[in-house]
């Protein structure tokens, strides 16, 4: 899928919608680092991907997807490491025990919390990899930026007190590759926070944070269901904007307007 280079360890570098990057905390700050990233040897018979998926999953608990590569591999204290550029699938599970915290910054906190490492080859290399993954990232077409995630939006749970709306819309593939991206508020018109979490889109209000969803049946993968709740509260209903949304219309993502097709 992606041609990474040769190295001893895999490991991702995770992006939010909000141009964010994850950092880990090493449980007891293990080999001297303090903030760093998301990486391990691969088992027997992985891929590169299926290392870095993994150790993702394990270290940061996200489930991601892969959008590129950082077309170096970096030497530290005991292995050499590739990475991949990587965005977040869904909300956050609970990381193993090697992880003691995570944490999304911007570039400039990424940059302090990982100079607090005490292993100079290992800070240099994981600025070096922060640098790396921050050009790579900048140069991502839309169609491969990172999905919006739960943890992108103050949000609510779902209330009790419902009513139904019917929907008739179908997506052919390519609308429901941008209706997955997710829907991340930028300016006050907004009204609306979406992320998708296989195989629910959950939608809230972003003034509120209440949460509507539809969910799409395991057959139906291209098909939005005909029914869709949403909370009875004033003013809650299908605005065009939302609707342009659901039919995989409109890419809202970052600010990235000009990508509406």
């Amino acid at each position: 899928m992606y041609d990474i280079p040769n190295a001893d360890a895999y490991g991702v570098v995770i992006f939010n919608a909000k141009g964010q990057v994850l950092l880990r905390e090493p449980s007891g700050h293990f080999g001297g680092y303090v903030w760093t990233f998301a990486k391990g040897r691969p088992d027997a018979g992985e891929s590169p991907a299926e290392t870095a998926v993994r150790e993702a999953f394990e270290e940061t608990g996200y489930r991601v997807e892969l959008l590129d590569v950082i077309p170096q591999a970096f030497p530290g204290t005991t292995t050499s490491s590739a990475f991949f550029i990587a965005g977040p699938l869904g909300k956050q599970g609970k990381p193993t025990n090697e992880t003691s915290a995570t944490r999304w910054v911007h570039f400039e906190e990424a940059t302090d919390l990982i100079s607090k490492s005490k292993s100079e080859i290992g800070r240099d290399r994981d600025l070096a990899i922060l640098r790396a993954a921050w050009d790579v990232h900048e140069q991502l077409p839309w169609s491969r930026r990172p999905a919006t995630c739960k943890e992108d939006w103050e949000t609510k749970p779902f209330p009790r007190k419902q009513t139904g709306v019917t929907l008739d819309l179908a997506c052919d593939e390519g609308a429901m590759a941008r209706i997955r991206k997710g829907f991340l508020p930028m300016v006050m018109e907004d009204r609306w926070f979406a992320w998708f979490d296989e195989p629910v889109l959950h939608l809230h209000r972003s003034r509120t944070g209440f949460c509507i969803y539809p969910q799409y049946p395991d057959d139906l993968l291209f098909r939005v269901p005909a029914s869709l709740h949403r909370p009875s509260l004033p003013g809650a209903g299908l605005q065009p904007q939302l609707e342009e949304f659901l039919r995989g219309r409109s890419a809202p993502l970052s600010g990235d307007r000009k990508a509406m097709v």
